[in-house]
């Protein structure tokens, strides 16, 4: 992998204004990144022609002075986002040689910024998993390998493909998406930073559909904080949410918790950065896991997941006979769902969303796992079941409680804490709706007081 490729998009931004290289120089570098990690299955289009075409408006850009925040800088997109002429699949054989004839709003709050698109991204066919493993295009690899052990891992998902992306080096940012963890599973699976922003910061359109109820977010995956400062400044749409140093909060009190089923190695590390940050003077306290909050937060993203998944095939004329028999069976238990559930479950997020604001009480952040353990080998999920029951609760089991970021609409970052045989280990840091830059804040502060793992990306197997 080259080393333009594995910038960070300070480092590019920074080469870019002094002209140490071109944006066509490094968007080259990147693009020729994908194809030297082609076994990894990150991308599953790229598109040259666009990306040199960007750039080069971008130099032209870059070489008035004055720039637009992400000018020359390239990222992939998730292939569940509509770009303009470009195909759009959501990794499924059945939107093959679709393109759409408009552009998402996140995607065009982007190249508005100057961002340069190198292709679409692998994910779980339609957004349904956790693995990146239901995608017609195969299989996304996880990059990072356990020590002394060839089987392969997953990047988790659904935004698997651009987990893996970053983490090999290939962008310097990618666009994801989160409706019960699918930014913040693939972060810790490939030691990343990652931010379930707020209900309401991202932009979602065009049009404003709001299909999933309000418990998805769409955001990106970096290699560090800073970039995810840059990128919030960018997507963030919610002018009342915290934007300016005046309105950002010294958050020092710290609340710290794992799930029950998560493994001992999950706790040791809840336990081993508790006692970190009580020498670095934050104000600790350790908390039950609100196992009751994630369970019903759980079987709301069910409801809102099957029904949206049997709306969007109902609209495209898909039939269960084009689809996988999970996805198929997902969305016949979507179709036959009462609309009494479905209104119950809508009140059910203004409940959650009520009750984890009391649970906070004196604490302004809450620390807990994202994974039960160590990121899963591929195969982890069995899709060749017809239970949408087993395929949920193994979700579940993945990632104990990820829900209740979407449900109750909290911002949720995701960061590298530790090492285990090899991999990283990544924990979330969750605080009350709105205060989105202030976590970002606590993330950054934490990254330069040496509490979270530095990742080097060398030591990758690429």
């Amino acid at each position: 992998m080259t080393e333009l490729a594995k910038l960070t998009i300070e480092k590019a931004r920074d080469g870019l204004r002094k002209k140490t290289f071109s944006s066509a120089e490094l968007t080259s570098s990147c693009l020729n990144a994908i194809q030297q990690a082609k076994e990894l299955n990150a991308f599953v289009h790229d598109t040259p022609e666009i990306a040199i075409k960007q750039a080069t408006d971008a130099d032209k850009t870059l070489s008035k002075g004055d720039t637009p925040s992400m000018c020359g800088i390239p990222i992939g997109i998730k292939d569940l986002f509509c770009t303009k002429g470009v195909a759009s699949q959501a990794a499924s054989n059945i939107l093959q040689g679709f393109k759409p004839e408009y552009e998402s709003t996140i995607t065009q709050k982007l190249w508005d910024s100057g961002a340069v698109m190198l292709g679409k991204l692998n994910m779980d066919e339609f957004a349904m998993g956790s693995s990146n493993e239901t995608s017609a295009y195969g299989d996304v690899v996880n990059p990072w390998q356990e020590a002394n052990n060839n089987k392969k891992l997953s990047p988790g998902g659904s935004s698997g493909g651009a987990a893996s992306a970053v983490a090999t080096g290939i962008v310097p940012m990618a666009h994801a998406t989160d409706a019960a963890g699918s930014i913040r599973i693939p972060s810790a699976c490939c030691g990343l930073m990652g931010l379930k922003p707020s209900r309401g910061t991202s932009p979602g359109g065009p049009e404003f559909n709001n299909h999933l109820a309000g418990i998805a977010e769409e955001f990106v995956i970096t290699r560090s904080i800073r970039d995810l400062k840059k990128a919030f400044q960018v997507i963030n749409t919610n002018t009342h949410f915290d934007q300016s140093s005046e309105n950002k909060k010294d958050f020092s009190r710290i609340g710290l918790c794992a799930s029950e089923n998560s493994s001992e190695l999950q706790h040791k590390l809840i336990y081993e950065t508790a006692n970190k940050l009580r020498k670095l003077n934050f104000q600790v306290v350790e908390m039950a896991s609100p196992e009751k909050l994630g369970a019903d937060s759980q079987e709301i993203t069910r409801i809102i997941l099957t029904a949206a998944l049997a709306e969007c095939l109902d609209n495209f004329e898909i039939k269960d006979s084009e689809i996988s028999p999970l996805t198929a069976s997902i969305a016949k238990e979507g179709r036959a769902m009462r609309a009494s559930t479905f209104f119950s479950a809508t009140r059910g997020i203004a409940k959650i969303s009520n009750n984890l604001n009391e649970f906070f009480g004196n604490v302004d952040v809450i620390i807990s796992p994202i994974l039960s353990d160590l990121p899963p080998k591929l195969g982890f999920f069995n899709f060749n079941n017809e239970d949408p029951t087993s395929h949920f609760t193994a979700m579940e089991e993945l990632a104990p409680n990820a829900s209740l970021a979407n449900v109750s609409g909290f911002p949720a970052l995701a960061m590298p804490f530790g090492f285990e045989n090899g991999l990283p280990i990544g924990l979330q840091l969750m605080s009350k709706i709105g205060t989105d830059l202030s976590l970002l804040e606590l993330g950054q502060k934490l990254d330069q007081m040496h509490v979270i793992s530095k990742i080097s990306f060398n030591r990758l197997n690429i």
